[in-house]
């Protein structure tokens, strides 16, 4: 009995592997293309017109920001609809998400943090995991694709302005891991075991957009 090659059946996966991810690559760029298309026309265009610098200069989380949305409530709810890179174009919010959708929100965000000169897309990961109720594992998922494109900064890592809260409902049964990049450990750090990131808005919050 001759010896199995392998090469033909491993080439075959790679090849169907490839294609599976090019089906993908193709979901993202019908997304890409078709991004906040609706905040060009009514009844979006002339909130976003009349709103967006007051956006600009509001601190998330702030009164004022609050004051902003509900003011813009019905342009908002009309782009929620449109737009399923938004957790609430969803009833169940972040769980209905696709990955493709999760991959659109958090360049949305990195988007949204460039805004600013205070952006900070640590920060606003931190945020809205608290606002959109997401799990430690997808928190760290987004922080560790955002540190592959390298958009971290050690301004991002700084601890400032972020408070662990004890997590009681979700376990987070995750090794203790270590790497070789001290900034993603710093990450590690601040997404403690059984904890969840909450924006402490007493200490200089972060100033944020919704995009």
């Amino acid at each position: 009995m001759g010896t199995y090659d392998s090469t033909l059946e491993t080439s075959k996966h790679i090849n169907r592997v490839q294609m599976l991810m090019m089906s993908v690559i193709e979901k993202l760029r019908e997304q890409l293309k078709d991004h906040d298309a609706s905040k060009l026309i009514e009844p979006e265009k002339s909130t976003f017109d009349q709103m967006t610098p007051k956006l600009n200069n509001s601190t998330y989380g702030s009164e004022q920001y609050k004051a902003n949305l509900n003011y813009m409530k019905p342009a908002l709810e009309h782009h929620y609809m449109h737009n399923r890179h938004h957790p609430e174009h969803f009833v169940d919010g972040v769980g209905s998400m696709t990955l493709v959708d999760i991959i659109e929100m958090l360049c949305d965000w990195k988007a949204a943090t460039e805004r600013h000169a205070d952006g900070d897309i640590m920060k606003s990961i931190a945020i809205n995991q608290k606002r959109f109720h997401m799990s430690i594992q997808l928190t760290d998922i987004l922080l560790s694709t955002a540190d592959s494109l390298g958009w971290l900064t050690h301004k991002s890592e700084s601890n400032v302005g972020i408070e662990v809260i004890p997590l009681t409902v979700l376990p987070d049964t995750r090794p203790t891991l270590t790497s070789n990049n001290p900034d993603r450990d710093i990450q590690r750090n601040l997404i403690e075991k059984n904890s969840l990131l909450q924006y402490n808005q007493a200490t200089q919050p972060s100033r944020s957009e919704l995009s």
